[in-house]
């Protein structure tokens, strides 16, 4: 299994910013970090409603069932309210210890570890619950560095609060707008603009087919370049400083002339979540 470097973070930087709707943040409290183990061990309490123990090595146990006709679904981009665990209880990482009421997250696409998304598509909006996830689908046989130990399993305690729409649909892509940009007036990115953005691209069965951020460079390049692909360029047209979007591109509209995207299989769409770091003309 790939280990990511970026895997702990990734969640973090997504705060949902203007684009979330307050009326699906959590009513509890923001917890401390020191006191998250202390409301693991409160759902720990909580009565099983239904479980699943999965061919593909999940188990799910529901402490509160939502909508069944809402299943999720490949491609669905979620708010969540989740705390991951070793099995001693050791908090890996969470939401709350960011004090982010919630987090968006893209399901199918390697966000964060296999387990996530093979779990997430079995559940529906409103769902609670604790997933154990198998080393296989997790860390593996590497862990992470010292805080996660080598074939250890992880305990997911997640709640799926509510699906976000995009905020545009065309042929060529899909993009839902997750923090908006820092000041209105700033550049536009249209002709004549140059945009310097961390980059996080990621497939079904590709985790980080690009990933700026791991190596802390992130990529520039002006409106309309020909090594970028077409619907990329016309997801980002407008977009400004201090934003920060999620795009889904279908593989046939993605691909472009420089060699990272020869990876993306034909039947793949590609996800990328961008975070724009500035927009100035290139003149």
């Amino acid at each position: 299994m790939r280990i990511r470097a970026f895997v702990f973070v990734l969640l973090f930087l997504n705060s949902c910013g203007n684009a979330v709707d307050e009326k699906v943040a959590s009513t509890e409290p923001i917890l401390p970090k020191q006191d998250l183990n202390k409301k693991l061990e409160k759902k720990k309490e909580k009565v099983i409603v239904d479980s699943l123990k999965s061919e593909d090595g999940i188990d799910l146990l529901w402490v509160s069932k939502g909508d069944k006709k809402d299943r999720l679904k490949s491609g669905d981009v979620v708010l969540i309210d989740y705390l991951l665990t070793l099995e001693d209880g050791t908090l890996i990482h969470s939401n709350r210890s960011v004090k982010a009421k919630q987090v968006p997250f893209m399901v199918g696409y390697n966000m964060q570890t296999k387990g996530w998304d093979l779990a997430l598509e079995k559940m529906h909006i409103g769902d609670e619950a604790k997933v154990i996830i198998p080393p296989d689908l997790a860390y593996g046989k590497k862990g992470f560095g010292k805080l996660i130990p080598k074939n250890a399993s992880n305990l997911l305690a997640i709640r799926v609060l509510s699906r976000l729409k995009p905020n545009i649909i065309e042929d060529d892509f899909k993009t839902w707008n997750i923090v908006r940009p820092d000041d209105k007036n700033s550049l536009p990115f249209n002709e004549g603009k140059k945009i310097t953005a961390h980059i996080l691209a990621t497939t079904p069965s590709n985790s980080s087919y690009i990933n700026t951020m791991k190596n802390k460079k992130p990529l520039s390049f002006n409106f309309n370049d020909p090594d970028i692909s077409k619907s990329l360029n016309n997801a980002l047209k407008n977009v400004r400083s201090g934003q920060q979007l999620f795009v889904l591109i279908p593989s046939i509209k993605a691909k472009g002339k420089k060699a990272y995207f020869k990876g993306v299989k034909k039947s793949e769409s590609i996800f990328y979540k961008i975070s724009v770091l500035s927009v100035k003309p290139y003149n």
